[in-house]
């Protein structure tokens, strides 16, 4: 996550303005990671079960995901990568995509180009799967920064590492990059 956030933010008292940054830092579900200025910090999760928590929280809440689809889903995952059965875990977030409804799937803005759109999805795509890796207890990392450049998502599962990269073109796209 590793949100900044100004020092005047953190004494915000009135709830209907206020982000929630504050009140997730105050309830000890963000702490902080580092100090950038004299007056900004950056926030993060205090540990991997939080993240996962919160995670879970927001498929359940924000994708309105049923509590038995989403724990079928997180078991499908890990059996799918156990038995490196990659279908069985594409097929788990197809079925998480299939469960959100379309009201919350952007549409095309007025005056916008294919290619901005093409990216504006494939950020939501990201963050969606982001997220369900997260809440299925993963060590995930998104925008992982190397020398040659930055991966969407990295998995780590036991001794294996796997990148992926979200295209809304083609797989030859993704490759490449």
């Amino acid at each position: 996550m590793g949100i900044t956030i100004d020092e005047d933010s953190l004494s915000v008292y009135e709830i209907e303005k206020s982000p929630p940054a504050p009140f997730l830092f105050q309830g000890g579900y963000l702490t902080f990671k580092e100090r950038k200025s004299d007056t900004e910090y950056t926030l993060d999760y205090p540990n991997k079960e939080v993240r996962d928590s919160m995670s879970n929280l927001l498929l359940l809440g924000t994708y309105d995901q049923n509590t038995t689809v989403n724990n079928d889903v997180k078991k499908n995952i890990i059996e799918g990568l156990e038995k490196k059965d990659f279908e069985k875990v594409f097929n788990q977030m197809k079925r998480l995509f299939t469960n959100i409804p379309y009201t919350l799937f952007e549409k095309k803005r007025e005056n916008e180009d294919a290619e901005l759109m093409a990216k504006r999805n494939e950020n939501y795509y990201h963050s969606v799967i982001l997220t369900l890796l997260w809440a299925s207890g993963l060590d995930v990392i998104g925008e992982e920064s190397t020398n040659l450049g930055r991966s969407d998502i990295v998995l780590k599962y036991k001794q294996d590492v796997y990148v992926i990269e979200i295209k809304k073109t083609s797989a030859d796209e993704a490759l490449e990059q």
